[in-house]
């Protein structure tokens, strides 16, 4: 191999080590968004403008601000 095809050969390992780590980073940070949520403790933009979040006895979603009540179901 000759010198410009052994620098190509390692700018491409380069980039596609990066790629890998940036598709893993983005992996486990959706990851952990569903766990959050799965367990309830995830802050979404509703709660931001007043919205409480909550489950009711058959654990469904329910979110709460003064007099109304948006419910999710499973």
């Amino acid at each position: 191999m000759d010198r410009d095809t052994k620098s190509f050969a390692v700018v491409c390992a380069i980039v596609g080590i990066l790629l890998t780590l940036v598709m893993i980073y983005y992996a486990n940070k959706s990851d952990k968004l569903v766990d959050d949520y799965a367990k309830g403790n995830l802050t979404l933009n509703v709660e931001k403008t007043g919205w409480a979040q909550g489950r009711d006895a058959n654990g469904n979603i329910v979110y709460n601000q003064k007099n109304y009540e948006c419910r999710r179901t499973k």
